[in-house]
């Protein structure tokens, strides 16, 4: 396997001429690059309007337009934690954040989910993409409970042959490389098994 370090980090951290985005350029190019299926894990996922914003996002549309468009087998799972840490009733912080990725992923026309369903209002999205979140179960005395559990990892898998794995949300503070500074290692390994 090929292992790389990539980085998000910016001139007032790294003393550089230039920042650094070689984790939001591994993102993107894993993603693009996908064949059959993508598997991520984040703690975020939220996109951004600005014109300088990190864009990941239009890695992600384009090859879930192409697989769609093709009628491909590909299929993309992202794990995300059900609300943000925090007190979700009252927090207007955790609200902002949830109001954010709902944006990012499902409310209104520019969202991941209103492009893809307002290209193609035929197509079943949940045959190719699917934000899931992960719960306990367990049966007591009391009747049954659940609680959430929190993802808070930032991982994501292609064909089982590529893999990102570090401390790089996906937003625009951990991609950009002028705020957050980020560390991931991209493993590589398409030999067959």
């Amino acid at each position: 396997a090929a292992v790389q370090v990539v980085r998000s980090v910016g001139r007032w951290s790294l003393g550089a001429e230039r920042r650094e985005t070689s984790a939001h350029a591994a993102w993107c190019d894993a993603i693009a690059n996908a064949e059959r299926f993508l598997y991520v894990e984040q703690q975020f996922w939220i996109t951004s309007l600005d014109e300088d914003a990190a864009r990941w996002e239009q890695s992600a549309a384009p090859r879930l337009r192409r697989a769609i468009g093709k009628g491909e087998t590909f299929r993309a799972l992202l794990v995300l934690p059900l609300h943000p840490n925090g007190r979700f009733l009252d927090s207007e912080e955790v609200h902002g954040v949830m109001q954010q990725q709902f944006c990012s992923i499902c409310r209104g026309p520019g969202s991941l989910l209103g492009k893809l369903a307002a290209e193609f209002p035929a197509v079943d999205l949940d045959r190719y993409v699917k934000f899931c979140c992960l719960r306990t179960f367990q049966d007591l005395d009391a009747g049954p409970a659940s609680e959430m559990v929190y993802v808070h990892s930032k991982l994501l898998v292609a064909d089982d042959a590529v893999a990102i794995v570090g401390s790089a949300n996906v937003n625009d503070r951990s991609l950009l490389g002028d705020r957050d500074t980020e560390v991931c290692l991209v493993v590589e390994d398409r030999a067959a098994v």
